[in-house]
């Protein structure tokens, strides 16, 4: 994508690659699909960097929990179990 971009006159710098994913926090270790972040902490984390690994400047979450107590019970431990694997 940048590489296209410079060959339109826009340097690298300007151009953010941006990604919105869905996402699932498991307790335990999940079955790995492309495009899927699903799985615990770890596997979260790993998935995250691959992300980062290919350029992507940000990277949107969608919590996909129908209910808001666990909605919000999700994100609490992605916050505390898989944000500090990413720093």
């Amino acid at each position: 994508m940048r590489d296209r971009a410079e060959m339109m006159g826009r340097t690298s710098g300007e151009v953010m690659l941006c990604a919105c994913r869905p996402v699932e926090v498991t307790e335990h270790a999940v079955d790995q699909h492309p495009g899927k972040l699903a799985g615990n902490p770890e596997q979260l984390a790993v998935a995250m960097k691959e992300y980062e690994r290919i350029g992507v400047d940000t990277l949107a979450l969608q919590f996909m929990v129908p209910r808001y107590p666990e909605r919000m019970r999700q994100i609490e431990v992605f916050a505390t179990n898989v944000l500090p694997h990413l720093k």
